[in-house]
């Protein structure tokens, strides 16, 4: 198969600027949600009623921006992976020995694949993501000198020791592993609020 009819493949599948710029508003749309989720959950565990719902545009303008940098890696990513399978499976069958019927078929075995453990992937670290810093913005506008602790989200086999590691870790507001989670793809663990004794929580910040 000559090198320009499997670049014209590999086409069908690149993910581009519009595809990229679709996938940053579902994960804007995803983000807020998340966020609000998070800190209603929390609330709600400390006694308030879970009413808050993000109104702060400066943070909505943040979520956004964050949302098409992460597309953009994930659109960056996905094409890079793409163009090495294509590489590896025209080195395996043969250039003379495949054809583009064949080569989209694998493509789209490949991409198939793929998808089932990434997009989980992906919503795992994204999650991790959005609810720590919904709960460093929230402590942050709650006149609260806040700490926090990691918890993990639901575990599996595969993270066990990850989750036994750094589950329950405390954390100063001003410690730097805050601001690395997600420490790593399919990140479990998110920051939450750890209030002492005598403590109370400022519900008040919707934003303006």
């Amino acid at each position: 198969m000559p090198a320009r009819f499997a670049a014209s493949i590999e086409q069908l599948f690149h993910m581009n600027a519009t595809d990229a710029a679709t996938l940053a508003t579902d994960l804007y749309q995803r983000s807020v949600r998340g966020y609000n989720r998070s800190l209603n959950a929390q609330l709600e565990a400390l006694g308030h009623a879970p009413t808050f719902r993000l109104q702060n545009k400066a943070e909505l303008q943040r979520l956004r921006a964050q949302a098409v940098e992460v597309a953009r890696g994930i659109a960056e990513t996905y094409n890079e992976n793409l163009a090495a399978q294509v590489d590896r499976i025209v080195e395996s069958e043969g250039r003379r020995g495949l054809n583009r019927r064949t080569l989209a078929r694998r493509l789209a075995d490949w991409d198939r694949e793929r998808a089932k453990w990434k997009t989980e992937q992906i919503q795992r670290t994204e999650s991790a993501r959005i609810a720590t810093q919904a709960t460093q913005a929230f402590a942050a506008n709650s006149r609260l000198d806040a700490r926090f602790v990691l918890v993990p989200a639901a575990s599996t086999d595969d993270d066990a020791n990850d989750q036994a590691a750094r589950s329950g870790r405390l954390l100063e507001a001003d410690d730097p592993a805050l601001t690395e989670i997600p420490a790593h793809p399919g990140e479990r663990h998110s920051a939450v609020l750890a209030l002492g004794a005598g403590e109370t929580l400022d519900a008040a910040w919707l934003g303006g």
